[in-house]
């Protein structure tokens, strides 16, 4: 793969990632009767959630490939 694009790749992960880990600190912040016991940020998601922030990183950065999210 290009270096270009496995850059690209790299800087979306990281990027949606620390957004997606700021939303939900946050979120869990505001109510910590019910949330207190999460431990707060991306760790309760499941990679395929993972998967979805950054592709839609991707899109946003105007990756310049086609992104499949499931491929029959």
């Amino acid at each position: 793969m290009n270096k270009e694009i496995t850059d690209m790749i790299f800087r979306a992960l990281n990027v949606a990632l620390i957004k997606e880990d700021e939303i939900l600190h946050n979120l869990m912040a505001k109510d910590p009767e019910n949330y207190s016991h999460f431990h707060n940020g991306i760790a309760c998601l499941y990679e395929t959630t993972l998967v979805y922030i950054t592709w839609k990183e991707l899109m946003s950065m105007g990756f310049p490939y086609l992104i499949h999210w499931e491929y029959p």
